[in-house]
């Protein structure tokens, strides 16, 4: 078993918390999708949990490697997360991808610091960053779709009825 100095006690920290958002946001994506109206938003929402499921795979040797523990489940923030994504469900699809986007940033965020602080996951932290980019690029472009549509994103009950009924 690998044991660990002080200089090196922070060096599996970083990806275990990488590894803790990326749990979040899989399940925060998870919930989000059962709520969505159009399909198509919930079929791009499963791909992201497969790249957020491929993180996780990726980063798993590599924590353990350096001595660190990967993490299991979500942890509190994440459970809050998909609070606010259930909230944000009173505002239609619109509103739950803003959630998501929201959850998106924090996670590009961390990528975005952890590169280049570990080598040992260099390419993981890399292919991680860019599937967050891309990711953001599809909530910004879609949520501002759906801001540009007639409704909004409005859930269907509170479309008004044509006119002539």
């Amino acid at each position: 078993m690998a044991t660990r100095n002080d200089t090196d006690a922070g060096r599996p920290r970083l990806l275990e918390r990488l590894m803790t958002l990326e749990l979040d946001a899989d399940e925060t994506c998870r919930v989000a999708a059962e709520h969505l109206a159009d399909p198509r938003y919930q079929e791009q929402l499963q791909a992201f949990r497969a790249d957020y499921q491929r993180h996780l795979r990726e980063l798993t040797p590599i924590t353990r490697q350096l001595g660190g523990q990967p993490p299991g489940r979500p942890d509190l923030r994440g459970r809050l997360e998909e609070g606010r994504v259930l909230f944000a469900q009173l505002g239609g699809d619109d509103g739950i991808l803003k959630a998501i986007r929201a959850n998106a940033e924090k996670l590009l965020e961390a990528y975005e610091q952890a590169l280049g602080q570990e080598p040992a996951a260099q390419e993981a932290i890399a292919r991680g960053c860019a599937d967050q980019r891309r990711h953001l690029d599809w909530l910004n472009a879609t949520i501002r779709t759906i801001e540009t549509a007639p409704h909004r994103g409005v859930p269907p009950w509170n479309i008004p009825p044509p006119s002539g009924f």
